[in-house]
């Protein structure tokens, strides 16, 4: 699984961490804001192995992919 936040978004950050991701990287100049600046995406992931963790936490919600 995929997540993104705002490169410049420390608290979004630590919590994608905090929840097993791993930090993959930043896509610099990525994404056009309402004002024309680009912004610089940060980029997390976690596999199969990181979920379960996550999904015991009774307060998380958990999306499970179809499997084709």
């Amino acid at each position: 699984m995929l997540l993104e936040t705002e490169a410049g978004n420390d608290p979004s950050q630590r919590a994608m961490l905090e929840l097993g991701c791993v930090r993959e990287g930043v896509m610099r100049n990525h994404f056009f804001l309402l004002d024309d600046h680009l912004r610089d995406t940060a980029l997390f992931s976690i596999n199969d192995n990181g979920r379960p963790a996550v999904c015991r936490d009774p307060g998380a919600t958990c999306v499970r992919r179809r499997r084709h």
